[in-house]
């Protein structure tokens, strides 16, 4: 007979795992509410495409929530989901709405760029763009899981994400792996998936994440 309490079996483990992404996830969904609006009221076109990104700024800072709590959730195997979600979003809402207002503009210009490469049917192009924004999510994701995980000035974080690109990018590619499950999720259930896919990207971000705090603790020093 096994001596493992409730909370020890791994039934509880993953019940737990799914509150967590599911209550973390309902809270990013307020951030992301002015793009949802534009979305299901406004058509999707080149012409609105500004409004869009701008209207997607505000969720940087609900992804600083979900990777607050998704952090302490990875350490203490516990959270307190809204409690940590909002402390996460006040301790830095600053550095991720700026890192937001920056990422957003910056795939605007290169969506278009792209979009007018393909219509020009200029592959090289193209390539050469669709590479910058691989660069360039990869590098989003990377500073703001740096900004979740250490408490440092928005020019240290920059500095240590191009530190991290440089000398772990296998490890920083990972990151980029993780939008599969947003993609996934709103191919098949794009209803459903609003409910526990960003809450999941969040998770697998974190996850993903382990072993650049692991090298950056070796390298630089400090908590890992």
């Amino acid at each position: 007979m096994s001596n493992k309490t409730i909370v020890e079996r791994p039934i509880y483990r993953y019940l737990q795992l799914i509150t967590v992404v599911f209550l973390s996830n309902c809270c990013f969904i307020l951030f992301l509410a002015p793009f949802l609006i534009l979305f299901f009221n406004m058509s999707v076109s080149i012409s609105n495409i500004m409004i869009y990104c701008i209207a997607l700024i505000p969720s940087s800072v609900g992804l600083q929530g979900l990777l607050g709590t998704m952090l302490i959730f990875e350490r203490d195997k516990s959270a307190n989901i809204l409690y940590d979600f909002f402390s996460a979003v006040k301790d830095n809402w600053r550095q991720s709405l700026l890192f937001g207002t920056i990422f957003f503009t910056g795939a605007m210009i290169l969506l278009i760029d792209m979009l007018h490469a393909a219509a020009e049917a200029s592959w090289l192009m193209l390539g050469i763009y669709a590479v910058l924004s691989f660069i360039f999510i990869t590098y989003y994701l990377l500073i703001m899981i740096l900004t979740a995980k250490y408490e440092m000035s928005v020019k240290e974080i920059l500095k240590l994400g191009v530190y991290t690109m440089v000398f772990h990018f296998t490890k920083s590619v990972r990151l980029f792996s993780c939008i599969t499950c947003l993609i996934i999720g709103f191919w098949y259930m794009p209803s459903l998936s609003l409910l526990v896919v960003f809450g999941l990207f969040a998770w697998l971000l974190v996850k993903a994440s382990q072993k650049i705090f692991y090298v950056l603790m070796k390298e630089l020093g400090g908590e890992q």
